[in-house]
């Protein structure tokens, strides 16, 4: 399928949000992003339960990245959502506020070998624990505020526009502790998925 007007506009929100972003080796993403037009997959679409925060997650971002909200709700339920992690790994309280979305990479609406973009969406008053993976990370936050920690810190609030860089097996983790949900943008320097470990 070729490019549909909604899903290559969210495609270039994504990229415009990671190239307009001071992150580590930048040149690189921009070598890695698929060429326009972009080839369109398309994919079943699935419902989780944290489907029911995006709404007020979209309409929470601020104007700098309304295209980019607006591009997402077009498109979300024509996204397949997807969990890493089962009932062996974490509790039902936080698979029923936890959920993500490949749009550029292996499974995404847009194919790539050498990179992964996603969304990262979690409802209120949910504890993503400590978790880290061998691929380089870089988060945008997109909606809400939320704290996070990385490595040896301690929990640090951010909220939409921070850039957080997790570099290989660097420990890091979320928490949705001021009420709102959390849509964050992601980009692993990578074209595999893992599983996260927990330290």
């Amino acid at each position: 399928m070729l490019e549909d007007g909604e899903t290559t506009r969210l495609t270039r929100s994504l990229f415009a949000l990671f190239a307009d972003a001071d992150v580590p080796g930048s040149s690189e993403i921009a070598d890695a992003w698929p060429t326009k037009p972009y080839s369109i997959r398309t994919n079943s679409p699935s419902a989780l339960p944290v489907l029911g925060y995006l709404p007020a997650a979209l309409a929470g971002a601020p104007a700098a990245y309304r295209d980019l909200a607006r591009a997402l709700g077009a498109t979300a339920d024509r996204l397949a959502w997807r969990q890493t992690y089962n009932a062996d790994d974490l509790d039902e309280a936080f698979l029923d506020g936890y959920g993500w979305t490949i749009v550029v990479g292996p499974g995404g609406v847009v194919d790539s070998d050498d990179l992964i973009a996603a969304f990262l969406l979690l409802g209120p008053g949910i504890e993503y624990p400590l978790h880290r993976h061998s691929p380089e990370e870089i988060y945008r936050v997109v909606s809400g505020r939320s704290s996070w920690k990385v490595g040896d810190g301690g929990w640090k609030p951010l909220g939409p526009g921070a850039v957080v860089h997790n570099p290989p097996w660097q420990p890091h983790g979320m928490r949705t502790d001021f009420g709102e949900p959390l849509l964050a943008a992601c980009l692993w320097r990578s074209g595999a998925l893992e599983k996260s470990r927990f330290p």
